[in-house]
């Protein structure tokens, strides 16, 4: 198995921020099981307002190959795959919200694991 890198994405319309993952290893994810894992994701102060889609993305390792949707991996969940991108759809409408409740960095410039 070659490594891969799992990817969260978060899109709306033309914004499309990509966080990579960096202890989730998907080769050992075993098929017809569920996968669980937790992470921690800093979110830029500046992002608009409004509904995201979020979803994983696992794109080949190979530069050549990386933003080629068709060597992106599938995952079998019914409903998910979006072939446009090679993004796996998991959360349809997230609302992103400056004013929701929590702790907030307003230094926060990227989209990335902490």
């Amino acid at each position: 198995f070659n490594p891969r890198k799992v990817h969260v994405v978060l899109t709306q319309g033309t914004t499309r921020l990509v966080a990579a993952l960096g202890k989730v290893d998907p080769r050992r994810w075993e098929g017809g099981k569920s996968a669980t894992f937790a992470t921690t994701l800093r979110v830029p102060a500046s992002l608009a307002k409004g509904a995201y889609q979020v979803s994983l993305w696992l794109p080949d390792d190979a530069a050549s190959l990386r933003d080629l949707p068709e060597y992106a991996v599938q995952l079998a969940n019914a409903g998910t795959w979006n072939a446009a991108t090679g993004d796996n759809v998991l959360v349809p409408d997230l609302a992103v919200d400056p004013a929701a409740p929590g702790p907030v960095d307003p230094t926060a410039s990227v989209f990335a694991e902490q």
